[in-house]
């Protein structure tokens, strides 16, 4: 669907647009793998330890997500909604160094998935000052700062803990960081396209009857119903049962940040190119793939040798799965027109973060009962089921 003509597209704006999103992501960064260890010191049983890095915040992020998306189309003020939730995200990251039980650790961090519901925003957005042609490879250009900026937050992360004699001096330094966020959304030239009227059935039924975001949307929920279990459970899996000290664990854990930047500025310009649901189909496949044999690796391999093999098995996942963000976004944003964009998106986004909030508790629960193997299998079956369901949608010609 091609932009209205009164759209001016702006490089610079682009590039504010992004490093606003990367500065978030690096602030966050810092601290968020050591979340579970800050559970754990806590004394916080293993269902909050596998859920304080997704599922917890997911729940208020899906709840508040529809009317966060309508509030932006009917307004049009997306760009003032990004610097509001900018600064809120200031304080909620201060408050995480502020708790002393695990049941206050719990209230914020279902706190911070509250800025999440508006996070169509910032594509919509970026959709509306980049050209349809060239607008996957800015879609991952965006989501692939983001997750390098936070790669590197990570991987310091650990270091920082030590170095600085505690968890709360990381999030303090964190909330510091993450003021310069907002900043740069300040002077972005927004086009403030909204809906004419309010938003009625009309306008509801062209977004949920959507077959080409439905489509995809299910599928990623089926396959990140799957990978989200493994990505809640590997700091558990790493620290806890392979042994990790934290300054080696949050390394290697960067890497999977690294791998979700790097590998979604190799798909954008693939995007491009092949189409999205192509795209998908790989990328998925190769996730699928890789964590069957994770699971195969867990039958056979002894330690240490298994640290490794599944470390390296789950970056290669990584790889292939984070072609969805890049995908789905340049599917949604080209499947309606540009004054729903951020339902669309939005949509898509909620097919992230249900799966999201439920694998973080799921992982736990089957891990507790049942053991990492069949946690992983699980994975696997989830990841499969997903890949099928965008192969089977054929009606996606984008």
């Amino acid at each position: 669907m091609t932009m209205p003509m009164q759209v001016q597209y702006s490089k610079r704006d682009a590039i504010l647009i992004i490093l606003s999103g990367s500065i978030a992501f690096f602030a966050v960064g810092l601290y968020m793998p050591l979340l579970p260890t800050l559970a754990t010191l806590l004394n916080a049983p293993m269902w909050v330890v596998t859920a304080v890095l997704m599922a917890l915040p997911s729940i208020p992020t899906i709840i508040l997500m529809i009317p966060g998306a309508i509030l932006a189309d009917i307004t049009g003020r997306r760009k003032e909604i990004m610097i509001a939730t900018g600064v809120a995200g200031v304080f909620i990251n201060l408050a995480h160094a502020l708790c002393r039980t695990w049941q206050e650790l719990v209230v914020v961090r279902l706190i911070a998935g509250i800025p999440g519901a508006f996070m169509g925003v910032g594509p919509a957005l970026l959709a509306f000052v980049t050209p349809p042609e060239k607008r996957g490879t800015y879609m991952a250009l965006s989501a692939g700062l983001g997750a390098i900026a936070s790669a590197v937050a990570v991987a310091i992360s650990g270091t920082l803990a030590v170095r600085l004699g505690s968890i709360a001096s990381v999030i303090y330094l964190a909330a510091a960081v993450s003021v310069i966020g907002p900043l740069l959304i300040l002077p972005v030239r927004a086009p403030r396209i909204k809906l004419p009227t309010r938003f009625s059935r009309k306008e509801a039924a062209e977004v949920f009857g959507n077959k080409v975001i439905l489509a995809i949307a299910l599928s990623m929920v089926a396959y990140l119903l799957g990978w989200q279990m493994v990505y809640s459970a590997f700091p558990v899996v790493a620290q806890f049962q392979l042994g990790m000290p934290i300054e080696v664990f949050t390394l290697v854990f960067s890497v999977v940040s690294f791998m979700l930047g790097i590998g979604t500025l190799i798909w954008g310009p693939i995007i491009d190119r092949v189409g999205a649901r192509r795209s998908l189909i790989v990328g998925l496949g190769l996730s699928a793939v890789a964590t069957v044999a994770m699971w195969a690796s867990f039958l056979s391999i002894p330690l240490p040798l298994l640290t490794w093999v599944f470390t390296a098995l789950y970056y290669l996942s990584t790889f292939g799965g984070v072609v969805g963000s890049p995908a789905t976004m340049t599917i949604a944003s080209r499947s309606i027109r540009p004054e729903l964009m951020t339902m669309g998106i939005t949509l898509m986004n909620i097919a992230i973060f249900i799966p999201a909030a439920v694998s973080g508790f799921l992982a736990g629960g089957v891990m507790a009962s049942l053991g990492t193997t069949a946690m992983v299998l699980i994975s696997a079956v989830l990841q499969i089921v997903g890949v099928i369901g965008v192969a089977l949608s054929r009606h996606v010609r984008i």
